[in-house]
């Protein structure tokens, strides 16, 4: 009886190691002799993940069992639409462990990745292997959520210039340009500022800035500008810069964004006059006489 009570706590015991070395919770493995590892996927951030940006991935690493785990080691293996870059490196050592965790004692790993600019919204998959004291990994598999954010997006409108045309010579002339928002989002606190080519300039302080407000999606408005031609500037379409700053309505970080439009300023030659011949009805003129000159 004694002898049979003996075997039943040996396979208790062993069971109970069994158990303790497989203990599966949100992402858990075996790591050496009496312990093992747990990874437990925190958070993404920012979440949803967006395309062509970062995204800092974020799992707690506990230890339960009283041995020591040596060249306790990380490697997260992206597949599309992750990848490193040199921002962070696949592969991380932690060295040795001893001891349990706790509630403050345990180990935060961070990863950070960079999301495929052309990545269409789903939940892909990242594969997380890590071990300790032994050459056998554990290798677990997590979900990522990637969302494109709709975003505002700027083309250039009509212009209009007043006088019609420009010419040399030419001061406080005004132009007005008419910029539309294509994209999906809405944008705010649009401004404008116009960089202008040589022998174009600011007729005053800041009238080649525009401040627009808030331009929503599928949306457009006018920038006004006033500006002085030179007298030596040639004709022809002299290329000229719009630079928009703005702010995404969607974007958390609440910071400015800028886009960079191409604009053409047509010139026009500046007409030039001399005279050329010179007649009188009557040719001889004379004091008190109606004459016609032409």
């Amino acid at each position: 009886m004694k002898k049979q009570i003996i075997i039943t706590g040996f396979f208790s015991l062993l069971a109970g190691f069994i158990f303790l070395s497989f203990l599966n919770g949100a992402g858990a493995a075996t790591m050496g002799d009496f312990a093992y590892l747990k990874a437990t996927f925190l958070n993404q951030d920012p979440d949803p993940a967006e395309p062509g940006k970062y995204v800092e991935l974020r799992w707690k690493i506990e230890k339960f069992g009283s041995d020591e785990l040596e060249d306790v080691t990380f490697v997260l293996e992206p597949q599309y639409p992750f990848s490193f870059d040199s921002s962070d490196v696949p592969e991380k050592n932690i060295g040795s462990w001893i001891g349990y965790s706790g509630e403050k004692f345990f180990y935060t790993l961070y990863y950070k990745i960079k999301v495929d600019e052309n990545a269409v919204e789903d939940t892909y998959p990242i594969i997380l292997k890590y071990k300790g004291s032994s050459n056998n990994w554990a290798s677990y598999e997590y979900d990522v959520f990637v969302q494109k954010k709709d975003k505002p997006e700027f083309v250039l409108g009509s212009m209009i210039t007043s006088p019609t045309k420009l010419v040399a010579d030419t001061e406080d002339a005004e132009l007005k340009i008419e910029l539309q928002n294509i994209g999906d989002g809405d944008a705010e606190n649009v401004k404008v500022e116009i960089e202008l080519p040589q022998g174009i300039s600011a007729t005053y302080g800041y009238s080649d800035q525009s401040n627009l407000g808030s331009i929503e999606s599928g949306a457009g408005k006018t920038a006004s500008f006033f500006v002085d031609v030179d007298e030596s500037m040639i004709s022809g379409e002299q290329k000229a810069k719009l630079i928009v700053s703005y702010k995404e309505e969607s974007d958390e970080d609440n910071e400015y964004k800028t886009k960079i439009l191409d604009l053409s300023i047509p010139v026009k030659d500046k007409p030039l006059f001399e005279v050329s011949n010179v007649k009188s009805n009557p040719e001889q003129i004379k004091a008190g006489d109606v004459v016609e000159l032409r």
